[in-house]
């Protein structure tokens, strides 16, 4: 591998915005230390490679259904994937550049950790073999030229221009997942701490995601219209969510999402992990993880004191990015 040239690095993944976007971060960062040429492939595969994939093996052409991008040769310098479809064609590309190609993996596969150069993992993964980089969350896109590039995408309500505000908090809604229910009740408890928010003087910026559901993301909007303390997005246009990280002095967070989480915790802004009901084991040892560090407070929705000061900026991209750099020096001496 000749590292005096820019080098071709493939994300891999299925097309999972919060999956893409870890791999995207640590790609965008590792281009700060040395040139690549990102290519962004997402793979859709066929059955039975979509049910059981990766523990079938198989990385060829025929796995991939239509619609999907297909890897195929010229291998490159460096691949970077995630998610579980991810892991057979990144695997395959391994095999078939002879272990020309470096072949990053971003959270624990679950399966054939000790085949990939790396597997970064966040503190609440389990994986904890010779190649694993431990992390304090999840990589991500989120650094001071990225915040500083989306902040003027954005403009702020005209009614804020003159209006005395407490600050700005951004409102960050994630949705249903395997570990917490988003229910109505759940959407009603929001928008009643959001409308509390603004009630204080605070600029609320409010943004949801697909998991939030159509009706909860439909009564989120009729309810928090009309208020000229909240800016919601509702979808048009350009996504403001880095703006909203970028212009937000508080930033609070459901607790379902740990990218979210994480990209929050990666903006050096006062972040809150807000107490809603659910979880699991593994979502409690990575919200205790970022309170240990300093890097979140949790809060109850119904009991809101802004005032953290955080005592950690994570930049697990970058810590990630250094470490591939240097196996493709070690490769290269």
């Amino acid at each position: 591998m000749n590292a005096t040239k820019a080098l071709n690095l493939w994300v891999i993944t299925e097309g999972i915005a919060g999956t893409e976007n870890q791999c995207l971060g640590v790609a965008e960062r590792l281009n700060d230390l040395l040139p690549v040429n990102i290519t962004t492939l997402r793979v859709v595969l066929k059955q039975p490679w979509k049910t059981l994939s990766p523990y079938i093996g198989g990385g060829g052409a025929h796995i991939y259904a239509a619609g999907s991008d297909i890897p195929s040769a010229p291998w490159p310098d460096i691949v970077i994937s995630s998610g579980r479809k991810a892991i057979a064609p990144a695997l395959h590309i391994k095999k078939q550049s002879k272990g020309r190609s470096q072949v990053i993996q971003l959270q624990d596969p679950r399966w054939a950790a000790s085949k990939f150069d790396l597997v970064a993992v966040p503190f609440h993964d389990g994986y904890r073999g010779k190649n694993a980089l431990v992390s304090h969350a999840t990589p991500n896109r989120v650094c001071v030229s990225k915040l500083r590039e989306e902040a003027g995408k954005w403009t702020p309500p005209a009614a804020w221009g003159g209006a005395k505000s407490q600050g700005c908090v951004a409102v960050l809604i994630g949705g249903q997942s395997k570990a917490y229910d988003f229910t109505a009740e759940t959407a009603a408890t929001l928008i009643t701490m959001v409308k509390n928010l603004a009630a204080e003087g605070y600029h609320v910026m409010v943004t949801a995601s697909r998991r939030t559901g159509e009706e909860n993301y439909a009564h989120l909007a009729e309810e928090l219209s009309g208020n000229d303390q909240i800016y919601f997005w509702a979808g048009e246009g350009h996504n403001p969510f880095f703006a909203f990280l970028a212009q937000a002095d508080h930033i609070i967070v459901t607790p379902d999402s740990a990218s979210m989480l994480s990209e929050a915790a990666s903006t050096g802004k006062a972040v809150y992990v807000l107490d809603l009901p659910g979880g699991n084991d593994k979502f409690a040892r990575f919200h205790q993880h970022m309170i240990d560090i300093g890097a979140a407070k949790k809060i109850a929705p119904t009991d809101l004191v802004l005032d953290f000061a955080p005592q950690m900026v994570l930049n697990d991209a970058a810590l990630i990015a250094e470490k591939i750099r240097e196996l493709i020096a070690d490769n290269c001496a």
